[in-house]
């Protein structure tokens, strides 16, 4: 078994020769909980790894924020077990999970093996435990506000993974993307109006769409050689001829697992925008994607087709 490196830089110039040095196959920058899983996984194909921890700033060479690369130690493939364990099982049922509990009230056997939603059976790090338990014993439940804290990790996390600089007004809070989803058709349009959709595509945009009086209308992705690919020319055509006023993106897709590039994107907007269509984008996975195939969130896809549109997020599908 090969091991990850953790070790300490000062800039990125050091990385191209410490990684010859090191004989390592893969760095990755962020020793959060995305990073220790990645890693974790990497390790278990054999792989050499540098992990950087970035402790919540980056480099100079890596941002115009200024900041230094703090604590680091050799990482072992036991130490990131030590750290979260992965191989843990804990017994879910009988706590009113939906995952497992609410497979009776749908007909089936309470011994099935859930795999219809995204949810991990993990617990969650501890420093997410810890963080809880020092809100529960101040005692006190009363109602919150969105704190200071909470913009600058969202306005961070985008900057630091898509290049993405959003502004603290760019940031609405709602229950849950489908219900965001629904709010966005009721915005968009009225009723008898027609939204485009992509099938296969995540079921709810079918209801959001429907039990708001809107007409589906479907654009199908084209699957050939093993992979999924937009028809341009059915997307413009269905517009045309359905007068569509919203078109719903999930990106990347769900469930065909493609993640969109900045071309596909650009000429996506550029249909949209000759026919006056509005884009509202699902990107609550835009964190699974692997490097070689990098995420771009709609607004920097778009902006090519001079259009900035809506986007949906949630962390819960990546911690």
């Amino acid at each position: 078994m090969k091991k990850s490196l953790w070790q300490k830089y000062n800039n990125l110039k050091e990385f191209d020769s410490i990684k010859e040095d090191k004989q390592a196959d893969v760095l990755i920058i962020g020793a959060g909980l995305t990073g220790i899983t990645l890693a974790y996984n990497l390790i278990n194909s054999n792989m050499n790894v540098i992990l950087i921890d970035m402790k919540k700033c980056f480099d100079d060479t890596i941002s115009k924020s200024t900041g230094k690369i703090a604590y680091l130690q050799e990482l072992k493939y036991q130490d990131i077990m030590s750290v979260y364990d992965f191989d843990r099982v804990i017994d879910r049922r009988g706590t009113n999970c939906a995952k497992f509990d609410a497979a009776e009230t749908h007909g089936y056997s309470p011994d099935i093996l859930p795999l219809w939603v995204a949810d991990m059976d993990f617990q969650a790090p501890p420093c997410v435990l810890e963080a809880l338990n020092r809100a529960i014993e101040h005692g006190i439940f009363g109602y919150p506000i969105t704190g200071r804290g909470y913009y600058d990790a969202v306005i961070r996390w985008f900057d630091t993974h898509f290049g993405w600089k959003i502004q603290k007004d760019w940031l609405i809070q709602t229950p849950g993307v489908v219900f965001a989803l629904s709010a966005a058709v009721r915005a968009a349009t009225v009723p008898g109006d027609a939204v485009l959709v992509q099938p296969p595509v995540y079921y709810p945009f079918y209801n959001v769409i429907l039990q708001n009086e809107r007409k589906v209308v479907e654009s199908p992705l084209v699957f050939e050689n093993g992979r999924y690919s937009i028809d341009f020319a059915d997307v413009e055509a269905k517009i045309v001829e359905n007068s569509v006023k919203l078109f719903i993106l999930c990106s990347p897709h769900n469930p065909v697992c493609r993640v969109w590039t900045v071309e596909e994107l650009a000429r996506l907007g550029a249909i949209c925008k000759s026919h006056g269509v509005t884009v509202i984008s699902d990107e609550i996975h835009c964190d699974f994607a692997f490097p070689e195939h990098p995420h771009t969130p709609l607004r920097q896809g778009l902006s090519r087709a001079g259009r900035a549109d809506h986007y949906l997020h949630r962390p819960q599908q990546e911690f």
